[in-house]
This record gives structure tokens, sequence and C-alpha cells, in this order.
């Protein structure tokens, strides 16, 4: 998808070339805030060695705040068509929690996981109308998950309490629009969704064993931007 995209981005460029008198460079600094809702799909299988047990499926839902700050550069050949480069670094309480049971009734398990943090390099495709600009973007993400478990049993009463963090990649898709405050100072809104790839987390149980605990985060973000244009 990113190679068609980028073929997409040079033929516009040459065809624009000959109408522009050359090319405009802006460079943009700014910060953003705002909301996201989503799920981590998680499989847990308590009994690994055991082939003839099955394994137990949830959709873990996670929200939260989340807010960061963002460099980019607009490239514009025509007075309507820019393209840029953007990165964010975004802090997140992105969350969502779980208690489960085994399917022996003696075992529950609290399961927690959060995103942290996040950066991006994203790819931007804009179109001018008047005062306000249109774009897209799309990109590469790493985040930061932190998991969390908190096992107990009627055999053992001692909860076995145990987290681990894991970078994580995925792919960022992102619809927005900007609007001018002043020469220099834009608003922005923006709509974007994250898409993490699948990663499992080992956790011992109170016999050494492995638990594997198999995810698969998405979600999407609201944002409010304000931004700085040189």
């Amino acid at each position: 998808m990113n190679k068609k995209i980028t073929t997409l981005l040079i033929i516009i460029f040459m065809f624009n070339a000959p109408l522009a008198q050359g090319v405009t460079t802006t460079f943009i600094i700014g910060a953003q805030a705002g909301y996201a809702s989503g799920q981590v799909n998680t499989t847990s299988n308590y009994f690994a060695l055991n082939t003839n047990r099955e394994s137990q499926h949830v959709n873990l839902g996670v929200h939260g705040p989340l807010a960061g700050l963002f460099l980019g550069c607009d490239f514009s050949a025509t007075k309507v068509i820019i393209l840029g480069l953007e990165t964010n670094v975004t802090l997140s309480n992105i969350q969502g929690k779980d208690r489960r049971t085994t399917t022996t009734n003696v075992e529950t398990d609290h399961i927690e996981q959060k995103l942290k943090y996040a950066c991006d390099l994203l790819l931007k495709v804009g179109y001018r109308y008047h005062a306000l600009l249109g774009y897209i973007k799309t990109g590469g993400v790493l985040g930061r998950w932190r998991f969390e478990s908190v096992f107990a049993s009627t055999q053992n009463p001692k909860p076995i309490d145990f987290s681990k963090n894991k970078i994580v990649p995925g792919v960022k898709v992102a619809l927005g629009v900007e609007g001018e405050i002043s020469q220099y100072v834009s608003w922005g809104a923006e709509y974007n969704h994250t898409f993490f790839k699948s990663y499992t987390i080992h956790r011992p149980d109170e016999n050494g064993e492995d638990i594997p605990y198999k995810s698969s985060p998405n979600y999407g973000s609201f944002l409010l931007r304000i931004m700085c244009k040189i």
C-alpha cells in the first residue's frame, strides 16, 4: 500500500512541476491532545501444555486521553497541492482491564493493558481550498504497551503479580483539516486510527510454566491541534 501511495505522489509532482514557479517549504511545530478508544483482541492459553483445553478469547476495550508534540515539513509546488512529512511523539493513558476465570473455575486472572507512549513517521498529502487545508496521512508507528496480570487460585492464595513492557510496531492512517488563525499560527482537527502488529507475552504460573497471551491492539483517536508554521 505504501508503494502505491509513493507512486501516486511522484505522479502528482511530475504533473504539477511545469506549472510551479518553485517549491515552497514550510516548517511546522505544534502540540495536540485528544481522546482515543479501541480494543485489544487477546487470546489467553492457561493450558498451553494441555491440547485438550481451549484457549480463551476476549476483546479487551481500551480508552483514554492522549497528548503530544509534532514536527513537520510541508512542500508545495502549486497553490493547492502539498506534500509533507510529519513525526509525532505521544504520551498516552489508553488502557483497559479485564477479569476472567479459567475453565476449571478455581483460578482468576486480572489483566490490564496500557499504551504508555508512541512515536511515528507519516507521509502527508493535502489539498488547499481557500483558507482550509484537508489532508490524509499514513506511515509507521512504534508503541510501548504495558501488560499486567494478577493471577490467583484456590490452591495458591498468594497472587502472582506479573508485568512486562513491549515495543510494538504498527501502521497509522489519518484524516484531518487545518485552518489559519494568523500568518504563522494554525489550528487543526484530526481523526487517526492505529493498527499494531500482534505480539505475545509469556507469564509464568505457580509451577514455573509459561502461559502465553497473544494480543492484537488497535484504536482510533480524535485530536485537536495547534501549530506554528514558518
